[in-house]
């Protein structure tokens, strides 16, 4: 019987308020462009204030053919800079993509919840802030 976790959603409210907590981590799962500012699908470009960018594509082997999951041991690699001590949020989005990074990451040990409004909720309200990545 499938049940609710509270715990394992966010939602604009709880990111707003991880945004200045240091025992809170945002991840930005898409693309470094989408992230950076160059591109986006919404209405305003950039991203959550203080969140971090890991593709959900690095969880990801690019084989010839086709792609595959990486190992336990890579996968690893890809999270190994984030506190596992930290409540973990991710978006990318409208959540597609972000919930692959949030099932690798709880299958890793992280206490992870997904921001299912991600990006195309925070970026179309006004009200939010949104910072952009300054590149040269």
């Amino acid at each position: 019987i499938p049940r609710l976790e509270p715990e394992r959603l966010t939602t604009k409210l709880g990111i707003q308020l991880a945004i200045d907590d240091d025992d809170r981590i945002i991840i930005d799962a898409r693309s470094q462009d989408e992230y950076n500012g160059k591109q986006s699908i919404a209405s305003r470009m950039g991203h959550i204030p203080g969140a971090i960018n890991i593709p959900w594509n690095d969880n990801f082997t690019n084989g010839e053919t086709y792609s595959k999951l990486k190992s336990k041991e890579e996968l690893l690699k890809v999270y190994g800079n984030i506190d596992p001590n930290k409540k973990i949020y991710l978006y990318c989005n409208k959540g597609k993509q972000s919930s692959l990074s949030y099932m690798v990451m709880r299958q890793l040990g992280f206490d992870a919840a997904h921001y299912d409004g991600s990006w195309y909720e925070w970026c179309n309200d006004e009200l939010l802030p949104i910072e952009q990545k300054q590149t040269k």
